[in-house]
């Protein structure tokens, strides 16, 4: 199948979109989890959807799946700052990168 381009823009499926998301937010963050540090395998919406959070770079992290599923639609800065890794560097981390609207790995929140 052939590539449209439209005003330079690449047309993408929505599957590939996302994919493209993951794979960016992944390269940009590391493969740590925002919250613990450990191997992250899934990406959390920062601000839940259910809270009116919305699909986009600067509101995903990595998480592993007991964080993730931990957090729930919790808030979270509150749920990270009552959880066992805590730390005011990776606090700041993420508040850095929530932040950053649309940085990418040229001008983004750095690994650290």
């Amino acid at each position: 199948m052939p590539h449209h381009h439209i005003d330079g823009a690449e047309l993408v499926t929505k599957r590939e979109g996302k994919a493209r998301l993951r794979r960016g937010i992944f390269a940009d963050w590391g493969p740590d989890c925002a919250y613990c540090g450990a191997d992250a395998d899934t990406l959390d919406h920062v601000r839940p959807l259910a809270r009116g959070g919305i699909t986009a770079r600067e509101n995903l992290v990595p998480a592993c799946s007991s964080c993730n599923l931990g957090k729930g639609h919790a808030d979270a800065l509150e749920w990270f700052r009552a959880h066992h890794g805590w730390s005011a560097g990776r606090e700041q981390r993420l508040l850095d990168w929530i932040h950053t609207p649309g940085s990418s790995t040229s001008d983004g929140p750095r690994r650290g």
